[in-house]
C-alpha cells in the first residue's frame, strides 16, 4: 500500500500600517500582520489534523504509528530576513498531510477548502480577504491486498534468495507503485535495494548496495521464472 498525498500552500494577506516612516513596529497595530493570521491558521490546521486523526483510520498505520492520516506543516515565508521592523504584506504557508487508500482524494480537497473557507470567515479580516489556496501535488493512495498473487510471488521470490520472509512497508507516501494501479489497474509490488537505507532518497549521492542490488536481480529473475511457469 501507499498514502495518498497532498501538497498545498495558503497564501495570507495582510496591510501595512498607514503611515509613511518605514519602521512600523510602534505603530504596527493600525496594520494587519499577516504572520499572526499565519498563526491563527495554523492552529486551525492542528485542530483539523486532531479531529481527521480520530476519525480516519487505516489499520496498517494505526498498528504502527498510531494513526491512519497525518497533517505537517513544513513551509512559513514573510517579510525580509533582513527586515525585521516592517509589517510584511503577506504570509505563505506550505502544508504537507497524507491520507489512507480507502479516502478520495477530490472529496479530501473539497473537505480542506470548505474548512478554510469555515476558518477565514471565522476571522473578520480573513472573511473580507480570503485565503488563498495554492494546490501543489496530490497523489491517490492504492492498496494492494496482501493475499494477492503478485504480492505472494514477489514475497516468496524474496524468501526464496535472502532466506527473510519480507514484510510491508505502509510508511512510504505517494510510491510510484499507485501509477498502473489508477491508470490501469494493474496491481504490483514495490521492492528493491534500498536507497542508502532510505536515507539517501531523492538526494544526488544515492547508492545501493552491491550485494544488496546483486540480491534484487536474483528475487527479480526467481520471479519473472515464478510468474512465467
Amino acid at each position: 500500500m501507499t498514502s495518498g498525498l497532498l501538497k498545498f500552500r495558503i497564501v495570507i494577506e495582510g496591510i501595512r500600517p498607514p503611515k509613511t516612516e518605514f519602521v512600523h513596529v510602534t505603530f504596527n497595530h493600525l496594520g494587519v500582520n499577516p504572520v499572526d493570521k499565519a498563526l491563527y491558521v495554523i492552529d486551525a490546521l492542528k485542530r483539523l489534523n486532531e479531529e481527521r486523526v480520530r476519525t480516519v483510520e487505516y489499520e496498517p498505520l494505526n498498528r504502527l504509528i498510531g494513526r491512519g492520516t497525518n497533517l505537517l506543516v513544513t513551509y512559513i515565508n514573510a517579510g525580509k530576513p533582513d527586515n525585521l521592523t516592517d509589517v510584511p504584506p503577506r504570509c505563505t504557508i506550505g502544508v504537507g498531510l497524507t491520507f489512507p487508500p480507502q479516502e478520495d482524494i477530490d472529496e479530501l480537497v473539497k473537505q480542506v477548502e470548505d474548512y478554510i473557507k469555515r476558518v477565514a470567515d471565522a476571522d473578520p479580516w480573513l472573511k473580507d480577504h480570503p485565503l488563498r489556496i495554492e494546490w501543489i501535488q496530490g497523489t491517490q493512495g492504492v492498496e494492494v491486498p496482501l493475499d494477492h498473487p503478485i504480492v505472494k510471488n514477489i514475497s516468496n521470490a524474496i524468501e526464496d534468495v535472502t532466506g527473510k520472509r519480507p514484510f510491508s512497508n505502509p510508511l512510504y507516501s505517494k510510491s510510484d507503485v499507485r501509477t498502473p494501479i489508477l491508470i490501469g489497474g494493474i496491481y504490483n509490488v514495490g521492492y528493491g535495494p534500498l536507497a542508502g537505507d532510505l536515507s539517501t532518497t531523492g538526494g544526488f549521492e544515492e547508492w545501493v548496495d552491491l550485494d544488496d542490488y546483486i540480491r534484487g536481480i536474483k528475487v527479480t529473475a526467481r520471479a519473472i521464472m515464478d510468474w512465467c511457469g
